[in-house]
């Protein structure tokens, strides 16, 4: 058996990648990179298993996949973008979907789409909250504030004297794919390491919750996206942080709530059991391997003081300089960047 994972063509968002490296973790190993907006086309001779969780919608004319694909419907996103949503649920979409359920939806708002179009469905939860912490991972003293506006950026510096950082998941358009996971991979260490996260990404929030970060969502009760999603992290809107209605104490976070846990075991159950007991050696060492390659620690960081600078101007517009100063740092300690 051949195994695939999902990448993307540009999107500008990093949240993608990091759903991939979700996946990636239960996989013995990786084949191929398929083009999740071109799984129609995907040619292979051979059975290719692969884990379809993330977002769709863009391209609902490359579905069903092609027939090598054997899928594990599970954490799907669907974007209800009317008329185009009908696409999803007529006919060979609509035969696919039955024939490879019951889907797992990432959220409720998914799930109630499947359910009007009788789709046999499930909420599921997102994939990331099976992330692993890697155990060796040292808590620092810093937060992280993931794509909040310069308002709230200000006032999470009122409200601590800890080293307050500034983190976007939007990246150039043109950024070489395997730089993306490279980029991907630092963030979710980066994320493990740090005293707490303040953030309006969902792909920052529920990896937190896997890494035990102590984390705060800033919501939007408009996104169908954090439906059912939000409610398993501490959130809040931006507004009612601003004004005081709702306290995150930076200095003293404490843990986050416990009721993710419950969607982490199913989802590692149900990823275990399709990807087979043959592999569960092989499992077992991906999961290990998920941080463990990749030298972007804090030590790494107080060792090279150029690529911590750039982390901290990381910010819209301001990516080249640290892919740089990765490159320049796995040239100096003979890796390859090649993570897949």
């Amino acid at each position: 058996m051949r195994y695939g994972l999902l990448y993307y063509r540009p999107t500008g968002n990093i949240g993608d990648e990091i759903q991939s490296l979700a996946a990636r973790q239960f996989l013995p190993r990786v084949d191929v990179l398929v083009d999740r907006e071109r799984m129609k086309e995907f040619p292979s001779p051979e059975p290719v298993k692969m884990i379809l969780n993330g977002w769709y919608m863009c391209e609902p004319a490359q579905w069903p996949p092609a027939p090598a694909i054997a899928p594990l419907l599970t954490s799907m996103h669907i974007a209800d973008k009317r008329p185009v949503t009908a696409a999803w649920f007529d006919g060979d979409n609509r035969r696919y979907l039955l024939e490879h359920g019951p889907v797992g939806a990432r959220d409720t708002a998914t799930l109630a789409l499947l359910e009007r179009y009788g789709v046999p469905a499930y909420f599921s939860g997102c994939l990331t909250l099976t992330l692993q912490r890697n155990g060796q991972a040292v808590r620092g003293d810093y937060v992280c504030a993931v794509d909040v506006d310069r308002e709230t950026l200000a006032e999470l510096r009122a409200r601590t004297a800890r080293p307050v950082i500034p983190v976007t998941h939007w990246l150039p358009r043109h950024m070489e794919q395997e730089d993306t996971f490279v980029f991907a991979e630092m963030l979710l260490d980066l994320y493990q390491r740090a005293h707490c996260v303040v953030t309006t990404r969902l792909h920052a929030a529920l990896p937190c919750l896997a890494l035990r970060t102590p984390v705060l969502l800033l919501s939007s009760a408009e996104s169908s996206r954090f439906a059912g999603l939000d409610a398993l992290t501490r959130h809040c809107t931006r507004e009612d942080y601003l004004s005081g209605k709702f306290d995150f104490d930076l200095d003293s976070p404490g843990e986050n709530p416990q009721n993710y846990l419950a969607f982490r075991e199913r989802l590692v159950e149900s990823c275990s059991r399709f990807i087979g007991p043959a592999d569960e050696q092989a499992y077992v060492a991906s999961q290990i391997r998920i941080f463990a390659g990749l030298r972007s620690s804090i030590a790494v960081w107080e060792e090279n003081k150029r690529l911590d600078r750039a982390l901290v101007d990381l910010r819209h517009g301001h990516v080249r300089p640290l892919l740089r100063e990765i490159r320049g740092f796995f040239a100096k300690h003979g890796q390859s960047k090649r993570r897949l």
